[in-house]
């Protein structure tokens, strides 16, 4: 997701100074392949970014070996706001095989992001409709294999094309999700079987957790439990003004 390989540390210089709390979740379980699908309605504010991905954190984590696969909603392109991308280690570093999605303005409504992950291809659709496909000759879909955890995070991006234009005025803003489905990957039939789907009547703890007190650099967000709630059926991370550090 274009940020420096010191994000996977927490940085304590940057809680300290971070300018906003926001929220994030992962699962407790991890999927080595699969169908991942969320209902979510970003607020389309610029300079910020709403995520869905899956993300290996190890163990004996290194940059060499990461793992990542991503869709986030970033208003400050204005021109294509929806980006995808495969983060992976090839043995010797961290690489990027990233790209925007054309033709898609998610603006402040509801859609359907999905992403299918298999030993074949690696494939992302809104709405139904495939806006990227990876095949099994491109070397990034071998190498993404490792358990990774679903996750989603609202944060403020410090890097010049996803930062433009932000004006936090008229804070707090809301990240929605109003179902998420893990869909497991069959190798022999080649076919996906529903795992568990969470419409957020309440939050389930025993299916995804948030983080707390946690942030990474080129990022001037801190997440925090307490911006994660239930509302209206719907899971929501809340992104305010921090006033202090332990906010």
């Amino acid at each position: 997701k274009m940020i420096s390989l010191a994000s996977k540390v927490l940085a304590l210089a940057g809680l300290a100074t971070a300018s906003y709390k926001s929220g994030e979740v992962k699962s407790v379980e991890t999927f080595r392949y699969g169908k991942f699908v969320a209902k979510i309605k970003a607020p389309n504010k610029p300079g910020t970014c709403v995520s869905f991905f899956t993300y290996w954190n190890g163990p004996k984590w290194v940059p060499e070996k990461w793992n990542e696969l991503d869709f986030e909603i970033v208003p400050s392109v204005m021109e294509h706001p929806v980006s995808t991308n495969i983060i992976y280690g090839d043995g010797t570093w961290r690489r990027e095989s990233h790209t925007y999605v054309d033709g898609l303005d998610p603006a402040s409504d509801w859609h359907i992001y999905m992403i299918e992950w298999t030993p074949d291809y690696i494939r992302w659709s809104v709405d139904g409709r495939e806006v990227r496909a990876n095949s099994r000759f491109d070397p990034a879909v071998k190498l993404i294999a490792k358990p990774q955890s679903l996750m989603m995070n609202f944060w403020t991006p410090q890097f010049p094309a996803w930062q433009q234009g932000f004006n936090d005025a008229d804070m707090p803003w809301h990240a929605m999700y109003d179902f998420v489905e893990i869909w497991d990957y069959n190798k022999k039939t080649r076919n996906f079987t529903l795992r568990w789907r969470d419409d957020f009547d309440y939050l389930d703890l025993y299916a995804l957790v948030a983080t707390n007190n946690y942030g990474f650099t080129e990022n001037s967000t801190t997440f925090f439990g307490s911006q994660v709630f239930i509302q209206q059926s719907a899971l929501v991370l809340q992104m305010d003004k921090a006033m202090l550090a332990r906010d």
